[in-house]
């Protein structure tokens, strides 16, 4: 059996880099709502909103009610 979950953020694409935590896009992407970047954000706060999160969060919700 194969188990996917998925998540989606929405945001913008900037125009230059903004922080240095995170990888790949993180720098170049802002959330909507949000005035930093996912590389400037606290690894907590971007993971509370961004797609991995999400995914990982629905998988756990669907393994605890197996």
């Amino acid at each position: 059996r194969t188990l996917t979950a998925s998540g989606r953020t929405f945001g913008v694409i900037l125009p230059e880099e903004h922080g240095e935590n995170g990888f790949g896009y993180d720098p170049i992407f802002r959330p909507e709502g949000f005035q930093e970047s996912f590389a400037e954000m606290p690894l907590h706060e971007k993971n509370g909103i961004s797609h991995r999160g999400q995914a990982v969060r629905e998988l756990c919700r669907f393994l605890n009610n197996l």
